[in-house]
C-alpha cells in the first residue's frame, strides 16, 4: 500500500484494509523531513493533545496515544522507505510526529477490518 507524506498532510491509497500483514511504501513528496508513525488507538486522529515527546516540545506523547505498531522514522525529502506491519483489526492513526508536523495537519484515521 502505497503512502505519500508531504507538508503538511499524509495520504494512503486506501483507508481501510483487511487484517494482517500490511506492507507500506511510504514516500516523503516533500521538502523537509517526515516521518510515519502508525499507532492503533480509539482516539481519532485529530484529537491528540499535543505536548512533548522524548524531550522535544510540540508533539504528541506516542505513549499515551495509543500503542506504536511500526513507523518509518525521519525520512529525508525525496526518500521511499517499506515497513511491514501486521495489523490486527480495530482503528488506527497515521501520524508525522516531528516537531509541529501533527498540529500542522499530518494525521489521518485509518481502519483495519
Amino acid at each position: 500500500m502505497a503512502v505519500t507524506v508531504k507538508q503538511w498532510s499524509i495520504t494512503p491509497t486506501v483507508s481501510t484494509v483487511s487484517t494482517g500483514s500490511v506492507a507500506f511504501t511510504v514516500t516523503n513528496n516533500g521538502t523537509v523531513e517526515h516521518e510515519f508513525v502508525v499507532l492503533q488507538t480509539d482516539t481519532p486522529a485529530a484529537d491528540f493533545p499535543i505536548t512533548s515527546f522524548e524531550g522535544e516540545k510540540d508533539r504528541l506523547n506516542e505513549d499515551t496515544a495509543g500503542t506504536n505498531v511500526g513507523e518509518t522514522g525521519d525520512m529525508a525529502p525525496a526518500t521511499t522507505k517499506t515497513i511491514t506491519i501486521d495489523l490486527q483489526p480495530g482503528h488506527y492513526a497515521f501520524v508525522c510526529n516531528l516537531p509541529g508536523h501533527y498540529g500542522k495537519g499530518m494525521h489521518i484515521d485509518f481502519t483495519v477490518s
